[in-house]
This record gives structure tokens, C-alpha cells and sequence, in this order.
């Protein structure tokens, strides 16, 4: 993890003014949050497949560890809701196949009696009570509490579908008690395959290898959520430069459904993603025969061995749609040996957006690869709320508000450890970070 950034080639507006259109390209890595917010709800989203029972036990466990890294972070302030869904949303109650019933757990928050709250509601509690102690419904250990609850799931459809799950969630209205307007809304998604939200019950029409949508499996969802390079997607071998298809009819843009998320809490500060999947890539298309037949499956991208062994299919809709969340979306690797690390260096990213602190996350641009090291070059602009664009100046060269970048040890889980601050009253407008593209 490359940390040495010299602040001199870290280059910002040495004026105020409006954005330079004939400027070089640039890339959003980061809005501002405009206040610290010790509110968060929770939401774990975990698949029902039963490859999944024994790391959704391994995640879930882990669980109590964060409750302990944000209140060290949040301290007395912290008031957290959690609850958990799945990503069985069944196959749009056209049929019965493969453990897809009907709407599937159609986003609505899990109970079990095995696994009680004191007050009966269908989500946990951590908040502040009076004389500094905290009012749970839970007893022990959240991580036991939300192990309780994962230990029953699994079982279920293979046609995962965590983003439609979420934004189902948001409107279903048993769920209302959990979500709060103004709390920032944290959602953990976990699966060994991609999205799969579905658009149309076409996606689950009969079919037999050689029609147009070849046998009802779970590759339909690649086949019809992702473009590659590759044509043919069916045909077996390595594909290369792939991505969400835009002109997907039978499934959903993952980027689509987010926005309805998004809309629901009202302001970009309270939406966060954290997607625990396969890696994007390699991506490879293999054939297998279940008894039927050879047929086409995607070859994962990565094996777990925490617990039973996982082999994880690349997430290429999950970790674009985390993508499209700048600043407030991170994809990390379900076959990490260390998943309780990967949740911890997660959870200080939820930490920096709880806090308002400015972390540049990601890999920042090299904006002059044939300089040795990192040249970071970075512009913050005030966006208005008519999306009029103004540059912040340096701090110390007289101008208000200004922005000042600076190495920053609590940033140290994001690859530069860089930190944007703002000094200065910007209004309504939000702040972007934007950094420049190396030439093409």
C-alpha cells in the first residue's frame, strides 16, 4: 500500500472561480459529508444459498466487533438500529423452481423466535439512555444476537437479488420503525454470485440449452445483466472489458434501483454500500453437466475456505454499483483470509462518513504516470444546488473558503491516506473532491 505522498505534488486552484471546461478529465472520488452523524441503521443483506450458510455465520459473528469499533469511534452518541434481509426475492411468484417460492422474504426484515428481542421488534437496538448507559434489546454479544438470526438461513433461491432487496426494503412497510429519516443508512451486502434483480418473470421462462435464454439457471443473470468484449457469451473461454449491461430488459441496473434508495433518505450523507462479494475479475465462462447435459456457467473468480469452501462468481454489477457511489461504496473480497479485517477496515470507512472526516478512499489517479511516485492532483468544487461549479482556493493564499489536503494517519486504511478539509462557509452547495486524469 504505496502511503509516501508528497503534499507538493498535490496540486489544487490557486484561485477562486468557476470550473475551467478545458481542463484536463477528471474523476469524483469524493463528496463531502456536510456533518458528523452518530444515527446509523444497519442493514445486513445476506444470501439464502445454502454454499453461503457457513460464511453468512463467520460475518455475522463479526458483527459485535463493529458495534465496538463505532462506539469507540461515535462514543456515547452512537445509536445504532441493525437488521437483517436477504436477497430471495423468489422469481416474481411465476413459478416454483430451485427454492424460489413465490416473492421470496420480499425485503422485509427477518425475526425468528429462537432468536427474541426484548421489545418484540424485528431489528436490533444500541442507543444512549440516561447516565451514559446504552438501551439494547438483546442480550450478549450483537454479533451472537445477529449469528442467532443468520444460523437459519440456509435455503433459498438461486437467483440472488440484494440491490432489488434493499430498494424493496426501503418501501416495505413493516420495515418503517427501522429506517429513520435522518440517519445515515449503512447497507452490507453479501453473495457468492452477482445481482440478479429482476425485470421481467421472462427471465424465468422454461428454456433448454441452444434457445435464447438456454436453461433456467443462474447464468441467465450474467447473460443478461453484463456485456463483455465477447459477443457470445455463452461460448466457453475468457471474456475481457465486461460491465453492467445498460440495455438490460429482464434484469435491472443495480445503479437504477440505488437511486430509488438514495431518493428514500434524501441526501447523498446518508446512503452507504459495502458489497462482500467475488471479485469482478477473471471472468470465464466454463461447462459443466448437472445430469442434463453440458451447460454454461460462469468459473468463480475466487475461492473461500472460511468454513464449508465458496466458490464466489465475479460481482461485476455489485462492485460497478458500489462504484457509483463515490466516496460512500467499497467492494471487498469475499475470499479474504481475514474477513473479520475486511470488515473492520470497512467499518472505518462507514466511520469517516459518520464522522464528516474527508478521506480520499480508493486509489487516487496518477495524473502524470511518466513522474516517479504518486501525482496526486485534486480540485474541490462547490456544486450549487442549480449544479453551477465553483473552484476553492489553496488554504493560506488569502481566499475563503479554501480547502486544504494533508496526509492523515486515521485515513491510513485508504491506499494514499490523503485528507480533504474545508475551511469556510459554503452554503447550501455540496463540496467534490475531483482529481485529474492522467493525459490519453
Amino acid at each position: 500500500m504505496w502511503k509516501n505522498v508528497a503534499l507538493s505534488s498535490i496540486l489544487i486552484a490557486s484561485g477562486c472561480g468557476s470550473v475551467d471546461d478545458q481542463a484536463p478529465a477528471r474523476q469524483t472520488i469524493l463528496t463531502l459529508p456536510r456533518a458528523a452523524n452518530a444515527k446509523l441503521d444497519v442493514l445486513i443483506v445476506l444470501d439464502r444459498s445454502a454454499s453461503m450458510a457457513a460464511v453468512n455465520q463467520t460475518l455475522a459473528t463479526q458483527f459485535g466487533s463493529v458495534t465496538e469499533t463505532l462506539r469507540g469511534a461515535l462514543g456515547a452518541e452512537l445509536d445504532l438500529h441493525v437488521g437483517l434481509i436477504t436477497s430471495d426475492l423468489g422469481a416474481l411468484n411465476t413459478l416454483s423452481v430451485g427454492g424460489c417460492e413465490g416473492f421470496g422474504d420480499e425485503g422485509r426484515l427477518l425475526q425468528d423466535a429462537s432468536c427474541p428481542r426484548s421489545d418484540g421488534l424485528a431489528f436490533w437496538r444500541d442507543q444512549p439512555a440516561a447516565g451514559g448507559a446504552r438501551d439494547v434489546n438483546f442480550s450478549g454479544a450483537l454479533g451472537d444476537a445477529v449469528a442467532c438470526l443468520a444460523a437459519n438461513i440456509t435455503q433459498g433461491c438461486g437467483f440472488e437479488q440484494p440491490i432489488a432487496a434493499l430498494a424493496r426494503a426501503v418501501r416495505e412497510p413493516s420495515n418503517a420503525s427501522f429506517f429513520r429519516a435522518d440517519a445515515v443508512l449503512a447497507a452490507v451486502v453479501v453473495s457468492d454470485e452477482d445481482d440478479c434483480s429482476a425485470a421481467s418473470s421472462l427471465l424465468f421462462a422454461p428454456g433448454v440449452e441452444g434457445s435464447p435464454l438456454g436453461p433456467l439457471t443462474s447464468f441467465r443473470c450474467f447473460q443478461q445483466g453484463v456485456e463483455c468484449a465477447e459477443p457470445d457469451l455463452r461460448s466457453v473461454g475468457a471474456k475481457s472489458s465486461c460491465t453492467t449491461r445498460v440495455d438490460a430488459d429482464l434484469v435491472s441496473a443495480p445503479a437504477e434501483l440505488l437511486a430509488e434508495v438514495r431518493a428514500a433518505k434524501g441526501d447523498l450523507d446518508r446512503f452507504f454500500l459495502l458489497t462482500i462479494t467475488g471479485p469482478a475479475e477473471p471472468v470465464a465462462v466454463e461447462l459443466v453437466d448437472p445430469g442434463s447435459g453440458p451447460t454454461a456457467q460462469l468459473a468463480p473468480s475466487c475461492t473461500s475456505t472460511v468454513g464449508d469452501t465458496v466458490l464466489a462468481a465475479p460481482a461485476i454489477r455489485l462492485i460497478e454499483a458500489a462504484a457509483e457511489v463515490p466516496g460512500r461504496g467499497v467492494s471487498r473480497s469475499l475470499c479474504a483470509t481475514d474477513l473479520g479485517a475486511e470488515l473492520a477496515a470497512s467499518t472505518r470507512s462507514l466511520i469517516d462518513l459518520a464522522t464528516a472526516r474527508g478521506c480520499l478512499p480508493g486509489e487516487v489517479p496518477d495524473a502524470d504516470p511518466a513522474v516517479a511516485g504518486l501525482q496526486t492532483r485534486c480540485h474541490a468544487i462547490a456544486v450549487a444546488a442549480d449544479g453551477s461549479r465553483t473552484e476553492l482556493a489553496a488554504c493560506g493564499t488569502g481566499s475563503t473558503p479554501c480547502v486544504t489536503f494533508e496526509v492523515d494517519a486515521a485515513c491510513d486504511h485508504h491506499p494514499t491516506s490523503l485528507r480533504a478539509e474545508v475551511t469556510g462557509d459554503v452554503g447550501a452547495a455540496r463540496v467534490a473532491i475531483e482529481c485529474e486524469l492522467p493525459p490519453t
